[in-house]
């Protein structure tokens, strides 16, 4: 299959965020998508037949920056995300599936083994949803929609979607590696998250 060509109306948005070419991360805070966030949320909550599970977290500049360093600006974020994300699914069992991950367990001190393992290694059980993430882009006014799935475990911990991971193999997390149930009957008839092709656009506004 060739490579699809991006749509025209995008192509033009890319080169008016990044005149010179060259991709590089903003200042989010100046996005639109703060003043359009609540509303589309509303909206999203309004589509019939779907639930919204989760969205992108809040960022805390706070934990990597000093404000202290007066005029400097806050340095990059490992975890620069360029989109905020959506995640809807529909109601029932055909699109859930039983899943687990791996967690690393740190052994207490006063009951360590001098001989024995650093670390405990455990699969908290979890439960996942197969639906669509929609992720909005926080330059310009478009969103990419594509199929994806998201998982909560027993040890509090997540598997969000991540569109951003559309070109790579399906098996790229444990939520994907190891999901068993009534949830994969949908997948089988609607294509994997990495499979399935996003949807660029519509735009928004």
């Amino acid at each position: 299959m060739g490579a699809k060509r991006i749509p025209e109306d995008v192509a033009a948005a890319i080169e008016e965020c990044w005149p010179d070419g060259v991709i590089e991360e903003f200042d989010t805070d100046e996005s639109f998508f703060h003043d359009i966030h609540a509303k589309l949320e509303r909206d999203l909550q309004k589509i019939p037949g779907a639930s919204l599970l989760w969205q992108t977290e809040a960022e805390d500049d706070s934990a990597y920056w000093d404000d202290d360093d007066g005029d400097e600006p806050p340095p990059s974020s490992p975890d620069f995300q360029s989109y905020h994300v959506f995640f809807l699914a529909p109601p029932g069992n055909e699109f859930e599936f039983e899943t687990e991950t791996e967690s690393l367990e740190e052994p207490d001190p006063l009951e360590l083994d001098p001989d024995g393992e650093l670390e405990t290694v455990k699969y908290p059980p979890g439960r996942g949803w197969c639906g669509c993430a929609v992720a909005v882009s926080l330059a310009s006014p478009f969103a990419a929609v594509d199929f994806d799935d998201y998982a909560q475990f027993e040890d509090g911990s997540t598997f969000p979607p991540d569109p951003g991971n559309v070109g790579y193999p399906d098996e790229t997390g444990p939520a994907r590696e190891n999901r068993q149930g009534p949830g994969e009957a949908w997948r089988g008839r609607s294509g994997s998250s990495h499979s399935a092709p996003a949807c660029a656009g519509p735009k928004i506004g």
